[in-house]
Parts: structure tokens; sequence; C-alpha cells
């Protein structure tokens, strides 16, 4: 039984319960813990990482350019190519190639009978669940810990639909447990409306959920409406790769090097551009220039006129432009590294064989097995949470979970056609992999087995249909090593044409057969 949160924070340290807290106790209370500058900042951090991952962040780079230069006009010649220079996010980059646990789509089974597995099917492409997932996964490795949720909203058909929001600690706060930091009782999300009309006397800012109820909080935390969900359950989860609690639940500053990697790259990149643009030759002029033409362009296209008895030199104003360039290879290969992805990986470089290619991706591959860990018990808690906000919020869309697994999809290994289907030849007389699976990974809109069956079968017709109509051709030419039969039906040997015993059926073109097959696999 889910208890409301002011009985909760109302715990006394002796773990007794005292009197509930009021609403302006409450409001006191979170903006102590939650509102706190310290809670501030962290905010504004994980909000900067959304804003660099998205290739935003030229104001925290005109403040970095402040910070390192003195002089006013040197900033500016350099804050002038801040939006020019992040041409390279490695941020972003580094991200994308760790986030590979939906690479490929997962298949979940949630059990029962086949129309409940039918339903969770049509209700997971509906929301898009594995796209969803895959983008929780690039924010889990960004920012350390996020919150993935589910919520039935009403379109203006006033038709029941479900949504899947995955929020990042920019936009969230932990409210724990009086007598115990590392349990998270409550979470406060920030909430924006823009009502032209509202019966609130005060604008939201948050919505605060627990087990029990939501509340809305103004932008001092102190509440403007409860109601109890009726749930049982707090309707978010919490993923992070902490294997122990953590007071306060955030994983302080873990992240971070991504960031000054992005910073650091960015910083070269403006140098870099700036210095290309500065480069230049300036001419100097020696002697008498009164009688030389005023405002002439001193250009590589057009010569400058002076005087006889004057002379011309120029004097290279540029500077090796590598020591940028050298400085941002050396920053992304050793966070690259961090993060087991080789410089080779980063650039793309050509290399001898896909076995070497595998060799170099084993670091990520690891890397990828140690998230499916986190991934799998998430799938199944989001899973459970979505019936349950569905049996409250809409029934229609209910399912029942009643043993749910989820198998995710490999990633393919990168080799020839010919390698490809030779594997695959060995594993289905192995019984490891069949002609069905097979076609769907080459086809990924294909979307049910019945489906592919109705197109292996396709194509076995044409191609029996081909050889049909060959056969005649076959046997004139000669093909098959001479040993087609001939027009006239006698054995190349010479001997007689050998008629099948008359109790021996006639082959059938009734594919009746292939009916039964298509609704086993269906």
């Amino acid at each position: 039984m889910s208890r409301p949160l002011q009985e909760i924070l109302a715990t006394l340290p002796s773990g007794e319960t005292g009197i509930p807290l009021g609403r302006e106790e409450l409001g006191a209370y979170l903006k102590t813990w939650c509102g706190s500058e310290s809670e501030k900042e962290r905010r504004k951090r994980h909000a900067l990482r959304d804003e660099m991952y998205h290739d935003g962040g030229c104001d925290h780079m005109r403040g970095v350019v402040n910070d390192v230069f003195k002089d006013s006009d040197v900033r500016l010649m350099r804050s002038k190519w801040i939006p020019y220079a992040r041409f390279s996010n490695p941020l972003k980059r580094i991200v994308g190639d760790i986030s590979t646990v939906y690479a490929e789509p997962a298949k979940r089974t949630v059990g029962g009978s086949d129309a409940n597995q039918r339903k969770f099917d049509d209700l997971a492409e509906a929301v898009m669940l594995d796209e969803v997932m895959h983008h929780a996964n690039q924010m889990l490795n960004l920012h350390r810990a996020v919150l993935v949720g589910p919520r039935v909203r009403i379109d203006e058909d006033g038709i029941a639909e479900l949504a899947i929001d995955v929020l990042t600690p920019a936009n969230v706060f932990a409210v724990t447990h009086p007598n115990d930091t590392t349990r998270v009782v409550a979470w406060g999300i920030r909430v924006e409306y823009r009502s032209h009309r509202t019966e609130w006397p005060r604008t939201p800012a948050w919505q605060l959920w627990s087990s029990h109820e939501v509340m809305l909080l103004d932008a001092e935390f102190v509440p403007i409406t409860s109601k109890p969900h009726g749930l049982g359950v707090n309707p978010w989860v919490a993923l992070t790769y902490n294997a122990t609690a953590i007071p306060g639940f955030w994983p302080g500053e873990e992240g971070e090097d991504l960031i000054a990697a992005q910073v650091s790259i960015w910083f070269a990149g403006i140098l870099l551009l700036k210095e290309t643009k500065s480069a230049t030759n300036v001419p100097i002029v020696s002697g008498d220039v009164t009688a030389a033409a005023r405002a002439q362009a001193a250009d590589t296209e057009v010569p400058v006129e002076v005087p006889e008895g004057t002379s011309v030199s120029t004097v290279d104003m540029s500077m090796d432009t590598s020591i940028f360039t050298d400085a941002s290879d050396h920053v992304l290969e050793r966070t690259g590294n961090g993060y087991g992805l080789s410089m080779a990986a980063l650039q793309h470089q050509g290399i001898q064989s896909a076995e070497a290619r595998e060799v170099m991706l084993e670091p990520l591959r690891q890397l990828r097995r140690k998230q499916i860990k986190t991934f799998r018990r998430a799938e199944r808690a989001l899973v459970a949470l979505i019936a349950a906000v569905l049996k409250v919020d809409a029934p229609l869309l209910v399912f029942d979970v009643v043993a749910f697994s989820v198998d995710f999809g490999e990633p393919q290994v990168l080799v020839s056609e010919m390698e490809r289907l030779t594997i695959f030849e060995k594993k289905r007389a192995m019984g490891l992999d069949n002609t069905v699976d097979m076609y769907r990974r080459q086809n990924p809109d294909c979307r049910s087995d019945a489906e592919a069956l109705i197109a292996i079968m396709r194509n076995i017709e044409i191609e029996t249909s081909r050889i049909e109509m060959m056969r005649a051709q076959m046997s004139m030419s000669g093909a098959l090593g001479g040993n087609a039969a001939r027009a006239d039906g006698a054995d190349p040997g010479g001997r007689p044409p050998s008629n099948p015993p008359a109790d021996e059926p006639a082959p059938s073109d009734d594919l009746s057969w292939v009916e039964g097959v298509i609704n086993a696999a269906a």
C-alpha cells in the first residue's frame, strides 16, 4: 500500500512517522534539498550536455573565449568564429558509437495468448519502442542517469494513445527518504504549460510524482494541486549503470570528460579558422612612395604599381595550423580510448580484413554486453509499468504481462556477401539459423514470418519455372556436361528413356499445402 509523500517525509530519525507535512512545510523541505545551489548547478551542467549533444553551446564557448583571453580585441576576433567552428562534435560521435544495445530491433515476449502478444506488438510498434529505447541508451551514456516513463495522452479526437518519455537530469530532481538518501521516494519533473487561461492561482513549474500521488509545484516548490493517481507504483523507471545506490541518486560529474573533449576540440577549431583567415603575405614597400598610386589592392591577382627607386618585399604572417589539428586529434584519441574506441575506429580508417575490424571493435562489444544487463532489467520494469498505466488510464489498450522476456538483436558482422552466405549455410545445416530469419534480416520491412514465407516460396516458384523453360535449350546445347537428356527423350549413352511405374502418381501442381505452412507461421 502506497503512502502520501507528506507522510513519508514526516518520518522521524527514530523511524516513527510524525505529523504529515503541510503544504508550506513540504515546499520549504523541497526548496531546501531540491532547490539548493548545488542542485541548480547539477541541472545546469546536464543542460549543457543536452545542448552540446544537439550541436549547440555557442554561449558557453563565448564564455570560454572570454575566460582565456584578456584583450577585448583578441576576444572579439575569436568569438566571431564560434558558430563556424562546430564542424566536429566528438560528444555526439562517441555517445553514438557506444550506444549499440538497440542497433538491431529487440524481440519482446509478454506471454499469454497469441492475441495478447499481438496486442503488445502493435502497441510497441505504435509507440516506436525500439527507437525510444535507443534514444534512452544514448541519453544514459551521455548523462549516466535518465528516467523513462509511460503516459497516456488524448488526441484531438478523444482517442487515448500511449507515449513514452525519456527525461535527462537537466529536467529532473530526486526526493530521497529523510533517513536513507539512497532511496528515492519521488521524482520532480520540469513542466511547461502554455494555457492562455488556467484555474490555478500560480503557474506550475514542476510535477512531483510519488507512488501514491502527483502534485503540481510552482517555481518555489510550493504545491499547487495534489491528487492520487491510483497506479500503486511510481510511473518512472530510473536507469543508471551504477551497481550500488548512490546517496542522492545522481552519479556526480561522470561524463564530464566528454564535455571537456568537446570544448577543447571546438576551441582548437576556433583558433584554426581564425589563423586560416589571417594567414597572408604582407607586402612591404621601401623607398620614396610619394608618387605611387593610392588605395591599391594588394591582392595575389592584382599587381601593385610602384615608382622607380622603390622595392617591394613580402613578410609571411601565417602560422602552421597543424598544431590545432594535432591537438584536436590528440584530445579525440585520448577521449575515445577511454570508451573503447581507437583512433582508427574514430577516423574510419581502412583495414585489411573483416576479422581485423571485429578485433578492433571488440571493446565496444564488451561494453554493449555490460549495457544489456541494465536495459534488460529496465525493459522488464518498463513493460510492467506500461501495463499498470494502461489499466488505469486506457483499459482498452491494456495487455497482460505473463512471462516477459527480451532478446536484443546482435549487430551484423561486417563480411562480404559470399562469406555471409557461407556462414548462413553452415549455421542452417547445424540448426542454428533458418531461411525465414535470414530473409527478415535482409529485409527489415518484412513484418512477419508468414510474409517472409510467401516471398521465399515465390522465389522458388519463379526459379522452378525458369528451369523448366530452359530444359529444352539445355538439352539441345549439350549443357550440364553432356549429361542432359536429349530432346527426343533418349539417354545420351544410347539407352532408351525410362518410364515411371504406372502406379507412381504424376507430380501435382496443387500448392494448397502452402496455406497450412503460412497459417502455422502466423
